[in-house]
């Protein structure tokens, strides 16, 4: 699924491209993902996959979602973000916050595409 290290997209443009497939997303409960701001900030946030859900789907249309809880502070802008496993490599996720708590903050990643 994933390309050979080093092989990886070098630019958020270029993984917007790369499909994060179904069986993958439901493997990735209660995982980390590295967050990589694009502006200044931290190297890299770790979030915490805290749900995957399927939405409703079609034969031509696979749609889900999935809950990331990162910390509290800083609360990040909704908008495309490079997203590391250590598994499946390097994707680019539009994220939204959805909710924050003593818990820290939650976001909200949703996926549409062909299956």
């Amino acid at each position: 699924m994933t390309d050979a290290p080093g092989d990886e997209p070098t630019s958020v443009e270029e993984l917007l491209s790369k499909r994060l497939r179904w069986d993958d997303a439901k493997a990735l409960s209660g995982e980390t993902l590295e967050l990589f701001p694009l502006d200044s900030g931290p190297d890299r946030i770790p979030l915490t996959v805290v749900e995957v859900t399927a939405r409703a789907s079609s034969d031509a249309m696979l749609q889900f979602s999935i809950l990331l809880r990162g910390p509290a502070d800083p609360v990040l802008a909704q908008r495309t973000y490079r997203f590391r496993h250590a598994r499946l490599g390097d994707y680019a996720f539009f994220v939204t916050a959805v909710a924050r708590s003593a818990a820290g903050t939650d976001y909200e990643a949703c996926f549409s595409h062909a299956p």
